[in-house]
């Protein structure tokens, strides 16, 4: 039998498309699964869907009912064709560049503060007076710079 692309809510695991196929002839009577015709095994590793939910499948898919569920779990199996699986992962990856452009915003206002804050200790160790609103240790403006630039990295990829 043809494995089948599906796309799984799991409640507990989230959003993922992967492959499966029914149970055969001996797994549906060793089981006792209620409706065996319903039940689909993985076959293949997933790729997880972070960033939709389920209004966004109700968006791709229609509002349709799920076609059965994985045999663990509590979880629900939509097969889908591959329009619809390159639609759901484009709009995951279109989600997952506002999230990098959000992020990397907070990230400069961190690091303009930054700045900001290490000039003010410049100014009291030369006797001046300063405010410092938060305290930013070398190590932390160091982490916020490489952040902006992986992110920057990673947006430049998803184009």
């Amino acid at each position: 039998m043809k494995p089948l692309r599906a796309l799984v809510y799991d409640l507990n695991n989230g959003i993922a498309i992967l492959y499966v196929k029914n149970l055969n002839t001996s797994e549906k009577y060793s089981s006792s699964i209620e409706s065996p015709d319903k039940v689909f095994t993985s076959i293949t590793t997933q790729i997880d869907l972070p960033y939709l939910d389920l209004s966004d499948i109700n968006d791709v898919l229609g509002y349709r009912r799920p076609d059965g569920r994985l045999e663990f779990g509590k979880n629900a199996v939509y097969i889908i064709n591959d329009e619809e699986g390159d639609r759901l992962i484009k709009l995951c990856t279109s989600r997952y560049r506002e999230y990098i452009i959000k992020e990397t915003a907070v990230l400069e206002e961190q690091k303009k503060e930054a700045e900001i804050e290490m000039g003010y200790s410049e100014c009291m160790l030369n006797g001046m007076s300063g405010y410092t609103p938060k305290y930013y240790t070398q190590d932390e403006y160091i982490r916020i710079k490489r952040r902006i630039w992986e992110n920057k990295i990673i947006l430049y990829n998803l184009k």
